[in-house]
């Protein structure tokens, strides 16, 4: 084991003082497969804000970051509240159907309009928007890096946030729309519990004409329970219950393996994919600096040249990240 490994990385007299890992077809075709991973994240990312993941991935993601950031300020996490993701739904929506991009609609509605219309009662409330963005991580730095965004991010006086990411048409244009809503809930008065009773309910016996009697008065109650449902309630149920579920699954994080992909996609694999390509320079180049300390001549340098191209084209891929796709894809983001 110890004498292959020695062949394929270090330079010595089994293999002629020319690494195997160097001098054979291996770094072709490792710079082939890493370039076409590479042109395959790029297009991830270009298509991604198109697709019908985008707007839940995106809504989760902004959401883990925006604590993140708290955090590392030294403040509370926020906890995500299921009416303040209706409020916020309904204020994006009503974005897109009129045609507007400002905290206050057209008609007067404020952010405080959504929140109380979605049954929330608060304290202090406050909101961010965004439209046109291509990734979570920007819109969180543009966020940032504007004063009157930033102080609602890192405002220790909220507790609870609702989110929604919403495609949609806007000024002639496919774009998603982001509404990001920060609240502290008002007091909940104070109930008290009801007393336990002083007295044990006492033990009754039935007759048999008695037990008869209740059994005949529940199968009546089950017939007219199960008769009762008509159409028309049943479809108003549905609708009911559709959105319910619609709103209550936003404040939970989708943990299919599919999504979990997706996330990682996101998130992380620009920094997995950047770590590859710098460890493999920097291995690269240790093994290529012992192959010249050990031998170097004329027979030698079509060898070195060789390794040195692929170093620097490896060095070019570096440059081939998320950041500059974001600079490269013609975007407008856009912040309120």
């Amino acid at each position: 084991m110890w004498l292959k490994i020695k062949r394929i990385f270090i330079p010595c007299r089994e293999n002629n003082f020319r690494p195997n890992f160097l001098r054979s077809r291996f770094l072709f075709f490792y710079l082939i497969f890493l370039l076409g991973i590479k042109l395959a994240f790029i297009s991830f990312l270009v298509y991604l804000p198109k697709s019908i993941l985008f707007a839940q991935l995106s809504r989760d993601l902004l959401i883990e970051l925006t604590n993140e950031v708290r955090v590392e300020e030294g403040l509370n996490e926020l906890k995500e509240n299921p009416l303040l993701n209706k409020a916020a739904f309904m204020k994006a929506q009503d974005m897109l159907t009129n045609d507007y991009f400002a905290h206050q609609s057209p008609e007067g509605k404020t952010p405080w309009y959504w929140i109380e219309k979605a049954g929330y009662e608060y304290q202090s409330a406050g909101e961010n928007l965004a439209i046109g963005f291509m990734d979570s991580e920007e819109l969180i730095k543009a966020w940032h890096n504007s004063f009157s965004h930033r102080h609602n991010l890192l405002d220790p006086y909220y507790q609870e946030i609702g989110m929604a990411v919403v495609r949609g048409e806007f000024e002639g244009k496919e774009v998603n729309v982001v509404v990001q809503l920060f609240a502290r809930p008002a007091k909940s008065k104070n109930i008290q519990p009801p007393k336990e009773l002083s007295y044990r309910p006492q033990k009754t016996t039935l007759s048999p004409e008695s037990k008869k009697e209740i059994k005949e008065i529940e199968e009546v109650k089950t017939a007219t329970a199960t008769g009762t449902a008509t159409g028309t309630g049943t479809e108003e149920l549905n609708t009911k219950s559709e959105e319910l579920h619609l709103f209550l699954s936003e404040s939970k994080t989708v943990q299919e393996p599919s999504t979990k992909i997706f996330r990682f996609m996101i998130k992380n694999f620009d920094n997995f994919l950047q770590n590859i390509t710098f460890y493999s320079i920097i291995l690269i180049a240790f093994v290529l600096s012992l192959t010249i300390s050990f031998r170097v001549n004329l027979r030698d340098r079509n060898f070195i040249y060789k390794t040195i191209y692929t170093v620097l084209l490896l060095m070019l891929l570096g440059f081939l990240n998320k950041q500059f796709v974001l600079e490269v894809v013609p975007h407008v983001l856009l912040i309120k």
